[in-house]
């Protein structure tokens, strides 16, 4: 009767602290959980029951704090529930889009204002429950009732809306013997994610001790994948087969399972062990277990409650665990740290033939290690020269073990990379080259070879299979023998959403031929878009009079034709900031015999004090055309010859040096931003 007594006592603190505790640590998690389902290499039902003991813990230590504090503050269970309110507003409708947590620098202060606001809103929500506490406080149960069913009813829409898939029972992978190798022969396939040509280049200036270890390696330089993001380009290096919107994803890689060439050395006599960053055919590898270890499991629910409070907090806090996030326990390359750590390991033994497929984070956002592995931010060169003193490393450890020479080992990018760094080379196809070095069995050089071969991402299962004598029907070409130079490569581009891992087809998908070294962006050539299964044959062209930065560059379309130029958009507001040393648009427009005039609308990036105005020099197709600076009017006028002369091919490039743009902003300490900023453009019109 005692208990009873207590419980009827104090029920209104007992639910308000239930509220709370639930919202925060069970409902937010799972909501985000079905939000980002099939983007997750995990099931649910994995960790929910963390998530229930730590609500549970949360919920008594609040209770109790509440208890002792009710003589004090009686209505300090109207406080929880206001809170509680103010989560779920939050989390529900104040939804703010900061892009994909994928490592980029986030300009909090575009969202100043909405942030004042949310402040504001949580004040209001507070305060009032002070004034009215008493109010509050007399009809507490039945409000918090009402919360528990509004939430229960939201997570079943948003599980209607957004339904689990069905994964199956749960498939992890055992790393016992990431680093167990043959003494019989050896297949080693790494990827090293975002990791863009020209950056093995830079590393190689920068750290020039890395060519002893990769002297019995080819690198291939001219080397494109297939698209410029992860998704489908792995399936691409395991399969040799594109996709393109023809079938939902998940079905694709379905279709191509028996063809990867991990399936295939399976059936061959080799054991087949995947290490992923993202995991593909699951059912094909040895090294899968049904048992998540108790650390994953842990730092799964760590991560998830990171990701919950970047959803349920106001922006003001938001930074803080995105901070957590891109910083914490579970920062994105641990994976590297952990290979870093285990590599020692290495050994060779006397078991069967082996593939390994090794998937690392690499070079991609956010740069949090350097060249020795330290926890330090500095560009996205170190970040990638980390990595390659992973394969140091790996290489060093497989001599020592005598599991070298009877290796065949490829060392790939999934794709390149957009994102601006501190070095900028003459590609504009970013995207499109990844890094490509081998080995092949028993290959030794005095130094390593560099190639200009066509190759491609697509020819990575030819090249195994043609190397170990394996009969196949596998598309393209060995990189190890001679391909012609007139070689016609495809490359798939579209504006990736993170949103895009839980659809079933992608956004818009542009297909282009390219014919000709992948740097030149005269090689590539536009043949159609992919939409659902629908295919379009498209001829874009630029009309003469429109805002370029209006119609071209916020067009998902023309995302390929820009060098060093960024479209950015926020509350209706639109530009286009230009990067040094030069960034220039490559214009598919009408022959034209008139004079023309470009006029632009553009101020400069300054510091006051270190950067007080810039230079920016403007030209068409290599042709010099006018020079300006912050105060002048930017109006130049093309003759009716030139104008002939630079659109009688259907295409203009408009490039625009920036000589003053040396450093960053955040060189200058005035922000976070590494790009080399020059000139902000609001206006670019070409008539």
């Amino acid at each position: 009767m005692k208990f009873m007594d207590f419980i009827k006592k104090n029920t209104r603190e007992i639910l308000a602290a239930f509220v709370l505790a639930s919202t925060l640590f069970f409902v937010a998690p799972i909501s985000v959980y079905i939000s980002n389902a099939r983007s997750l290499d995990f099931k649910l039902g994995d960790i929910w029951y963390f998530y229930l003991i730590i609500t549970l813990v949360v919920f008594l230590v609040v209770t109790a704090a509440t208890l002792l504090i009710k003589p004090v503050i009686p209505f300090a269970a109207v406080i929880l529930m206001a809170v509680s309110v103010g989560f779920i507003i939050q989390g529900n409708f104040l939804i703010t889009n900061i892009g994909v947590l994928d490592g980029h620098t986030i300009l909090w202060d575009t969202f100043r204002t909405k942030s004042w606001l949310e402040l504001v809103l949580w004040g209001l929500i507070i305060g009032l429950s002070l004034v009215f506490h008493r109010f509050f406080y007399k009809n507490l149960s039945g409000i918090l009732l009402i919360l528990v069913i509004y939430q229960v009813g939201v997570g079943l829409i948003n599980f209607i809306s957004n339904p689990v898939q069905e994964k199956g029972k749960s498939s992890y992978f055992e790393t016992a013997n990431e680093f167990e190798f043959s003494n019989k022969q050896n297949v080693i396939l790494v990827v090293l994610d975002t990791f863009r040509s020209e950056a093995f280049t830079a590393i190689l200036q920068r750290y020039p001790e890395y060519r002893e270890v990769f002297k019995d390696f080819t690198f291939y330089k001219d080397a494109v994948g297939g698209y410029p993001t992860t998704l489908p380009s792995i399936p691409l290096l395991l399969t040799g087969e594109y996709y393109d919107n023809s079938i939902p994803i998940s079905d694709f890689i379905a279709k191509n399972q028996d063809n990867a060439i991990s399936t295939v050395l399976k059936k061959n006599g080799f054991i087949v062990e995947t290490y992923p960053l993202v995991p593909y055919y699951r059912s094909v590898y040895d090294n899968r277990t049904t048992n998540m270890p108790l650390t994953y499991k842990q730092s799964l629910v760590v991560k998830q409650y990171i990701v919950s409070g970047i959803r349920f907090v106001p922006l003001a806090i938001k930074k803080y665990f995105v901070k957590l996030y891109y910083q914490g326990q579970n920062y994105y390359h641990k994976d590297m740290a952990d290979f870093a750590s285990r590599v020692g390991q290495t050994k060779v033994t006397d078991q069967q033939k082996t593939f390994k497929f090794i998937h690392l984070s690499g070079a991609h956002l956010p740069a949090q290690l350097d060249n020795s592995l330290s926890r330090v931010d500095k560009g996205y060169i170190e970040q990638a020269a980390a990595s390659i003193k992973l394969m140091k490393e790996m290489i060093s450890e497989l001599k020592d073990a005598g599991g070298y020479d009877n290796s065949l080992i490829i060392i790939v990018g999934d794709h390149g990379s957009e994102a601006p760094w501190e070095y900028s080379g003459p590609s504009p196809a970013y995207s499109t080259q990844p890094l490509m070095l081998a080995k092949r069995v028993d290959q030794h050089f005095d130094e390593m070879q560099n190639s200009d071969s066509p190759v491609s991402n697509s020819d990575i299962p030819k090249t195994i299979s043609d190397e170990l004598k394996i009969e196949n029907s596998y598309p393209g070409y060995s990189i190890f023998q001679p391909i012609p130079a007139d070689r016609v490569r495809k490359f798939f581009y579209y504006h990736w959403k993170h949103s895009n891992w839980s659809t079933d087809y992608f956004p818009l998908l542009y297909e282009y031929e390219i014919l000709g070294p992948a740097y030149q962006q005269e090689s590539y050539t536009l043949l159609r878009q992919y939409i659902k299964n629908k295919v379009a044959n498209i001829s874009p062209l630029y009309r003469y009079g429109d805002n370029i930065i209006e119609t071209i560059l916020a067009n998902d379309l023309y995302q390929w034709s820009l060098d060093n130029i960024s479209y950015e958009e926020n509350e209706g507001q639109f530009w286009a900031w230009g990067s040094g040393p030069k960034a220039c648009i490559h214009l598919p427009v009408e022959a034209a015999k008139k004079e023309m005039t470009l006029s632009m609308l553009a101020k400069p990036f300054l510091v006051k004090g270190q950067l007080d105005d810039q230079i920016m020099n403007v030209s068409v197709d290599k042709i010099p055309l006018s020079s300006f600076s912050k105060n002048d009017k930017m109006e130049a006028v093309i003759p009716s010859d030139l104008a002939e002369k630079i659109t009688h091919d259907k295409k203009i490039e408009l490039c625009f040096d920036f000589p003053n743009a040396t450093k960053s902003p955040k060189d200058y300490g005035v922000s976070e931003g590494n790009r080399r900023l020059g000139y902000q453009f609001t206006s670019i019109i070409l008539k």
